[in-house]
Order: structure tokens, then C-alpha cells, then sequence
């Protein structure tokens, strides 16, 4: 155990964020690489009906991220910091300061928290807000701190609805790391979707696609849910309408457990769902050459789910709908139905 001096909130807003890496060490986990790509499926004219990309995207970098075919990606890297309080989602070192969360701040640490010599924490502040990049991200970083020999360390193991269903089938038990003294903490950028990053991520989809039976329907649609935040589809009723027409099967992950919903999408061919974290499900457990259908938001577009379906080797397709009230928009049934047949064409 390690006393705590009394640490008020107003040292902490004393504390540079930059002064955090002071003296850090570097270290090269996976290699950069180059990553060839199948490309997107999407009918002509998409491109033309985006009208915004999503906040704090650039539009060439949204683009660039859609549309290459091949690309160098970035090393893995971590930087090792000595000396690292976590508690109240912010990490605290003498001299540097960083928060991943905005949970109320005590106004003063005290008494006595645990120690823990090595770890490496799998989180960052994208992980911590979207379920989507938790499976995307952090299951390749707590994969890679098991390859190291080193504690996977997070904020909040239970962070996610689904998060101790999900933890449970791919055996990724990671260590909480609340209220706790690090006295070597590795701390990942893993934003390039390099080989070994792959490779990582692979293994994890493996053990979850081998943990649930198979034998579930071939079309899928994943309700985006009333917890998602903005791009509502505001005619998702008559959406679901046409689909359930066409043999796809409607999944609501709010009303599923975990396993529910990986063993309904296990075997799918095809699975469509407004762009967000809810296609993640999609992401993490389909088989290798399947397609993930985001239907886009014209007001807010966003690729991100390009890297992740082709880090998990699965094809990627879309379609833009139409601007509507408030963040809301509508998806035209006739211009989806034949998005649909063109991507079922190009998967037999």
C-alpha cells in the first residue's frame, strides 16, 4: 500500500498536461506497415450527398480513410511514465497531469491506495466514451499488454452494458486501475491500424466467434437504440419494415446479452445499421469476408468504421441518407434495398 499526501483540485489545474510525459521512455511494439485494403461498396452519387463530416473530422482525412486501397500504417508505440496516480478517471504524476474522463474530482486524495509495479493501461478518452472504439481499440491493447507479460489495466472493467458479457466469452480480464499508483505505466498509441495491430485484434474476434454457437440468420439489422447520441433514423420503423420483408432478422442490443447478439450475427452475411458504436457487435464477431452496411448520416459522415471491418478482414459498405429535422435523417427504403442487392451481388 502507498500513503497519499492530500492532493486538492487545485493542484491539479496547476499541473501541465505536457509535464505528464516528462522523462518518459519510448518502446516500438508492432512495426509499421503496409495494409492493402478491399475497397468500400457504395452505389454512384454517394459521395455527393455528404454534407458534413462528423465533428472535428476533416473531410480529406474522412475521405483518405474511405476511400485508399493500400497505405503504410503507423508503429505501434508506448510510452513508459514512472510514478502514476489514477483516480477520478485523470492520471496524475509529479509535474504533468491528464484526464481521460470528466468524473467529479475529489477535492482532496487521501489515506492509502493500492500499488501495482507494472502495468499498461488500455484506455484512452475515445475508448472511455464509445463502446464502438472500446471493441475496436482497447481489445487489441489488452491483447497486446497479455502478449508482454504486463497487467491490463482500465478505468472501469464494467465501463459498457455489454462490457462483462463481452469480457467473459473472449477472455479479456483486465485490472482496475481506480485509486491505484503505477510505478511503471505503459501508455499505448495504437492508432495505426498496422499488421501486428491486426493480428492482435484477429485473435481476440477468434476466441468470441468460437465461444458462441453458429447457425444464425444470414441478414441482420442492429437497431441503433435509444441510448445512442444524434444521427437518429428518423423512418427506421419502415426501414426495419422492408428489411424484415427482404429475410433480415432485427437485433436491439439494449434488449440482448451479450452472447444473444454475438451468436444472432456469428454466421451473418450481411449486417446493416446506422453508423455508430451498435455495428461494432457486427464488428467483433462475424466471419472473415462478410460486410458491414453503415447507413450514414449526410450531416455527419464518418469512415471510421472502414478501418475497423477491414482490421477485423471483413468488407465495408454504405449509404447516405437524406437531411431531416434536427440530427435526424431519413434513408430512402427504394435507394438502401438497391445498395443492398448491389453489395449481395458482390459477396457471392
Amino acid at each position: 500500500m502507498f500513503s497519499l499526501r492530500p492532493i486538492t483540485a487545485r493542484v491539479m489545474q496547476r499541473l501541465s498536461a505536457d509535464g505528464f510525459w516528462r522523462g518518459a521512455e519510448t518502446v516500438e511494439c508492432d512495426a509499421a506497415g503496409r495494409v492493402e485494403r478491399a475497397p468500400p461498396l457504395f452505389l454512384p452519387g454517394e459521395l455527393e450527398r455528404i454534407v458534413a463530416h462528423y465533428p472535428g473530422v476533416s473531410p480529406r482525412d474522412d475521405l483518405d480513410r474511405l476511400l485508399h486501397h493500400d497505405r503504410v500504417e503507423p508503429a505501434t508505440e508506448a510510452r513508459i511514465v514512472r510514478d502514476v496516480v489514477i483516480a477520478d478517471g485523470t492520471l496524475m504524476r509529479r509535474g504533468g497531469v491528464t484526464v481521460l474522463r470528466s468524473d467529479r474530482k475529489r477535492a482532496v486524495l487521501r489515506g492509502t491506495i493500492a500499488t501495482v509495479n507494472e502495468a499498461m493501461l488500455c484506455t484512452d478518452w475515445v475508448i472511455e466514451r464509445y463502446f464502438g472504439h472500446w471493441v475496436a481499440d482497447g481489445w487489441s491493447r489488452e491483447q497486446l499488454a497479455i502478449d508482454r507479460g504486463i497487467v491490463p489495466g482500465v478505468l472501469d472493467p464494467q465501463r459498457f452494458g455489454h462490457g462483462g458479457g463481452y469480457r467473459t466469452l473472449i477472455g479479456l480480464p483486465a485490472v482496475a486501475l481506480a485509486d491505484t499508483l503505477v510505478r511503471r505505466l505503459w501508455m499505448v498509441d495504437d492508432r495505426g491500424y498496422n499488421p501486428g495491430r491486426m493480428a492482435r485484434y484477429r485473435r481476440v474476434r477468434a476466441r468470441l466467434r468460437a465461444a458462441v454457437r453458429g447457425g444464425g440468420p444470414a441478414r441482420v439489422f442492429i437497431r441503433r437504440g435509444a441510448q445512442a447520441a444524434g444521427r437518429q433514423l428518423l423512418n427506421e420503423e419502415a426501414i426495419i419494415a422492408a428489411l424484415a420483408a427482404r429475410g433480415f432478422a432485427i437485433v436491439a442490443p439494449e434488449e440482448e446479452t451479450a452472447e444473444q447478439i454475438a451468436a444472432t450475427l456469428r454466421d451473418a452475411r450481411i449486417v446493416v445499421g446506422v453508423e455508430g458504436s451498435a455495428l461494432a457487435h457486427a464488428n467483433a464477431v462475424l466471419g472473415d469476408g462478410a460486410c458491414v452496411f453503415a447507413i450514414q448520416s449526410p450531416t455527419s459522415f464518418n469512415s471510421i468504421h472502414r478501418l475497423a471491418t477491414a482490421d477485423a478482414g471483413l468488407r465495408f459498405a454504405f449509404a447516405v441518407g437524406e437531411p431531416g429535422v434536427a440530427e435526424g435523417f431519413t434513408m430512402p427504403v427504394e435507394r438502401l434495398s438497391e445498395a443492398i442487392d448491389m453489395v449481395e451481388e458482390v459477396l457471392r
